[in-house]
């Protein structure tokens, strides 16, 4: 898998390819993800045997090179995620105030927000439990350009959520389709990593 040749785990190697298809379709020479995480990946966490809710917002920056290929920025991306991990503990304040202040300035905290579920709520059972999975329409987007995975079996359903002021259906229907395709293309052939 490659995921595992990267040293990177699959939903990594997913927001990688993200961000490098974010980048190329904007033309940017960086990229900003905010992303979620349970805080409790780490072997030995003090979290890790806690039920309840502890998601933290993470933010990854990369730059893109000039000269980059995929591969040189999965490499790249996949050391500085694990950095990330390392290093997650952010305030949730801190983040909030930041994000206001970009706002009032007109810019936004990330180019896009990335989530992975890791359940696959329409096939979740539990003894005397019912769950019934629903996505809210709030009518608004909370975040310029949201990208949320969910495992449906064998597949993968992705869900976009973007402002209608930054973005058309079309733009954003366009950069999922090129972002599956480069993912479909990988998951074939390693040696388009290179080509890119």
């Amino acid at each position: 898998m490659l995921a595992k040749k990267q040293g990177m785990t699959f939903a990594g190697l997913l927001l990688s390819v993200l961000g490098w298809s974010w980048g190329q379709w904007q033309n940017q020479s960086a990229v900003t993800i905010g992303f979620p995480d349970a805080g409790r990946f780490l072997p030995g966490s003090e979290n890790e045997n806690i039920i309840g809710m502890l998601a933290n917002t993470l933010v990854w920056h990369e730059q893109i090179l000039p000269d980059d290929t995929l591969a040189s920025f999965l490499d790249r991306s996949g050391q500085e995620l694990k950095n990330i991990f390392r290093h997650h503990m952010v305030n949730y304040a801190d983040l909030t105030e930041l994000a206001s202040t970009m706002q009032a300035a007109g810019q936004t905290l990330f180019d896009l927000v990335f989530v992975m579920e890791n359940t696959d709520f329409c096939y979740l059972e539990l003894p005397g439990l019912k769950m019934k999975s629903s996505v809210p329409d709030i009518g608004s987007a909370k975040f310029p350009f949201l990208v949320c995975l969910t495992p449906q079996g064998m597949a993968i359903e992705v869900i976009l959520e973007y402002q209608t002021a930054l973005c058309s259906r079309e733009e954003a229907h366009f950069f999922a389709s090129q972002w599956i395709s480069l993912l479909q293309k990988l998951t074939c052939e390693l040696a388009v990593m290179n080509t890119l």
